[in-house]
């Protein structure tokens, strides 16, 4: 713990402190240099630039960085910001933590890269999340008055969660009803995954397709991107990408791989959803408010 808070207060004395910032840009463990009491110093700067100024909010450069370090949205946009140190030095903290390499090429396949690792090990089953939601439930919490969910009860017209700012003269749910919903809909995943033979991947859960009765008793609906799990030593399923933008699981649309967790990390969003009151995807919104996801990340990035 030392040695991270040590090397955080110097990203910080980097970002807060120089002015103009300067963006790091090469974070990692061989750039920690310890003295004997094992007090860290950042060094090599040659991969160091300026940060952005004014009203700038990030700085436009070729890709450059240290693989398994560097920020997946720098590196996919060339747009380097202060957060894409706030990346590499959070891989170097899962080095800290799990005593394992951000890329390690003696081992294979997922297991070489930090990041895939830790996504794999830890994303939980469904009936994790059973459990999990099911101690929440019984706990007393009153959640911000801004998260506003609108719901609409199963009928023809309008069959589905709804996950919509409060428009005048509707209630939002309370948190009870919430949770209610969202244990209905984990328990729903839970029969395909461990109940049903061979599993079942839905591979659609978006609010959408969760149906709600008058007494708010969620019901999965539209099984027509589902698919047949792995089954015996098989890991996943290789298939074409398919599903609803801002649910889709990231590794899944990336690799093709689509597996049981696929379905964990939709749920994620629907749960998201429910506790926010905000959309997986809204095009109303501009920026990355859009994508729930991305303004959520954003939220919790200090």
């Amino acid at each position: 713990m030392k040695i991270a808070v040590g090397a955080a207060k110097g990203l910080t004395y980097l970002h807060d402190v120089a002015n103009p910032p300067v963006i790091y840009r090469d974070m990692k463990a061989a750039n920690v240099l310890l003295d004997n009491d094992f007090n860290p110093k950042l060094s090599d700067f040659g991969l160091a630039k300026l940060g952005p100024v004014g009203d700038n909010t990030h700085v436009s450069t070729r890709v450059m960085g240290t693989y398994g370090y560097c920020d997946p949205d720098y590196a996919m946009s060339g747009k380097l910001t202060l957060k894409s140190d706030v990346y590499s030095f959070g891989m170097l903290l899962l080095e800290l933590i799990t005593g394992r390499k951000a890329f390690d090429s003696t081992k294979t396949g997922g297991d070489k890269n930090l990041m895939k690792w830790e996504q794999a090990h830890v994303r939980p089953i469904m009936h994790d999340v059973v459990i999990a939601l099911n101690h929440i439930a019984s706990q007393h919490y009153i959640p911000d008055h801004d998260a506003k969910i609108m719901s609409s009860p199963a009928t023809p017209s309008s069959p589905s969660l709804q996950a919509a700012d409060l428009s005048p003269g509707k209630q939002p749910l309370d948190w009870n009803t919430r949770i209610k919903i969202a244990v209905g809909a984990a328990k729903g995943l839970t029969y395909l995954h461990d109940v049903a033979n061979p599993p079942v991947i839905y591979r659609d859960m978006k609010a959408a397709n969760v149906l709600l009765d008058n007494d708010f008793n969620p019901k999965l609906s539209d099984f027509g991107l589902a698919k047949l799990g792995p089954v015996g030593d098989n890991t996943h399923v290789s298939t074409r990408v398919m599903g609803t933008y801002g649910y889709c699981d990231p590794d899944y649309a990336m690799s093709g791989k689509l597996t049981l967790k696929s379905d964990v990390y939709s749920f994620g969003m629907l749960l998201l959803e429910l506790i926010t009151g905000r959309k997986a995807f809204d095009s109303t919104k501009t920026g990355g408010d859009k994508n729930l996801m991305k303004w959520v990340c954003r939220c919790w990035t200090f």
